[in-house]
C-alpha cells in the first residue's frame, strides 16, 4: 500500500470519527435538553433558569435558594426524570443485545417475555416475602432471574417450532402474554393484600418513584452498560455470523451468554421500578443504527442517548395532558405501545416481503 493511500484511508477515518462525536455530542445534548424540560413540566410549572439555578446551586455552583420550589426540582421530578432516562437506556440497550444476539431485527425484550417474566417473578416474590421490596438488592436478583428464564423459556420454545427469527418472535409473543396474565392476577393479590401499589406497573408508570430507585436503575445500568461497551466489538462479529467470529478468534457461544445475562439484568431491574413498557428496546436501536451506523461501539451508547431521551420526553408528554385534562396520572406504558406497535407492524411487513 502506497503512501498517498495511507493518508488517504487516514483521513477518511478521522473524518468518520469527527462524525461520530459530532452525533454523539448531540444526542448528550438533547438529551439534557428533556432532562431539563422534565425537571420543569408538572403541576407548578419552573422556568428552565431556575431549574437550572437550582441544579447549579445543589452542585455548589453558584448560591441561590429556591424555597419550596427548589424542593421540587431536586424531589420527586428529579427521581423520576433520572429514572426514566435510565428505564430508557437499560430498555434500548438491551434491544441492541438481544437483536444482535438473535439476528432478528424484529426481538426486543418486552415481545420476547422478558418483562412479563421479571413482573411475575416480583410478584410472586412480594406474595411469598411481603417484606423482599425493601431489600434492593432482592428485587435486582428476583427480576433478573424472572427475565433470564422467560427468555430461555421463548428461546426454547422457538427451537421447537424451527428455530426462525419468525418463530422467536411468536414464541415471545405467547410467552409474555402467559407470563403478564399471570401478573395481572398475582399484582391484585399484592396490591390489595399487602396494599403495595402494584397494580400501575401492569401499565408502565412512574408515578411512584423515589430516590432509592434511581439508586437501583443507576447501579443496574452502569454494570449492564459497561459489560455492554467491554463486548461491543466482539459483537461486530456476530453481525456476519458465527462463523466469522470464530475465526477472528471469538468464541459466539459466551458472547451469547454474556449478551442474554446482561439483557436479563438491564430488563429485569428496569421493569421492577417502571412496570411493563413495550417498544423502547425495538425502535431505538434502528434509529439509532440510521443515525450512527451498525458499530456497536457507537450504536450502544447512542443507543442509551436516544432509549433515555425518548423515554422521558414521553413522560413528559404523558404527565402534561394528565395535568391539563386532570385524568390522574396516565401511564407512559400505553403511549410507548401507541408509538412503537405500528413500527412493529412494518418492520413485520417489511420482512416478509423480504
Amino acid at each position: 500500500m502506497t503512501n498517498n493511500s495511507v493518508d488517504r484511508l487516514h483521513v477518511k477515518y478521522r473524518l468518520k470519527l469527527k462524525r461520530i462525536v459530532i452525533k454523539i455530542t448531540l444526542l448528550t445534548v438533547v438529551t439534557f435538553s428533556v432532562f431539563i424540560l422534565s425537571l420543569s413540566v408538572g403541576s407548578v410549572h419552573i422556568s428552565f433558569i431556575d431549574v437550572l439555578l437550582a441544579l447549579l446551586s445543589k452542585l455548589g455552583i453558584v448560591n441561590y435558594d429556591l424555597g419550596s420550589l427548589g424542593k421540587v426540582v431536586l424531589g420527586i421530578r428529579f427521581s423520576r426524570t433520572m429514572v426514566a432516562i435510565l428505564v430508557g437506556s437499560s430498555l434500548a440497550v438491551s434491544g441492541v443485545l438481544i437483536q444482535t444476539t438473535t439476528r432478528n431485527p424484529l426481538a426486543e425484550p418486552f415481545l420476547l417475555g422478558l418483562s412479563s417474566g421479571a413482573l411475575m417473578f416480583l410478584c410472586i416474590s412480594l406474595i411469598i416475602f411481603p417484606k423482599i421490596h425493601m431489600s434492593s438488592a432482592a428485587i435486582m436478583l428476583i427480576s433478573f432471574a424472572g427475565a433470564l428464564t422467560a427468555l430461555l423459556v421463548t428461546m426454547t420454545i422457538s427451537e421447537f417450532l424451527g428455530g426462525t427469527p419468525l418463530s422467536l418472535i411468536l414464541a415471545g409473543i405467547a410467552v409474555s402474554a402467559m407470563f403478564a396474565g399471570v401478573s395481572q392476577l398475582l399484582a391484585f393479590i399484592v396490591q390489595f393484600k399487602l396494599n403495595i401499589p402494584f397494580l400501575i406497573l401492569l401499565l408502565g408508570s412512574f408515578s411512584n418513584i423515589v430516590l432509592t430507585h434511581v439508586f437501583i436503575v443507576s447501579t443496574s445500568f452502569t454494570v449492564g452498560f459497561i459489560i455492554a461497551l467491554v463486548i461491543s466489538k466482539k459483537l461486530n462479529t456476530l453481525i456476519f455470523g458465527d462463523e466469522h467470529a470464530s475465526q477472528l478468534g471469538y468464541n459466539p457461544k459466551v458472547l451469547r451468554y454474556i449478551a442474554i445475562l446482561t439483557t436479563s439484568f438491564l430488563t429485569g431491574v428496569a421493569v421492577s421500578v417502571s412496570g411493563l413498557i413495550g417498544f423502547i428496546g425495538l425502535v431505538v436501536p434502528h434509529i439509532s443504527r440510521l443515525i450512527v451506523g451498525n458499530d456497536h461501539r457507537v450504536l450502544i451508547p447512542s443507543s442509551a442517548l436516544i432509549g433515555g431521551s425518548l423515554l422521558c420526553f414521553s413522560d413528559v408528554i404523558v404527565r402534561y395532558f394528565s395535568i391539563q385534562l386532570r385524568l390522574g396520572e396516565l401511564p407512559v406504558g400505553a403511549l410507548m405501545s401507541i408509538i412503537g406497535a405500528p413500527f412493529f407492524i412494518y418492520l413485520l411487513l417489511k420482512k416478509m416481503r423480504g
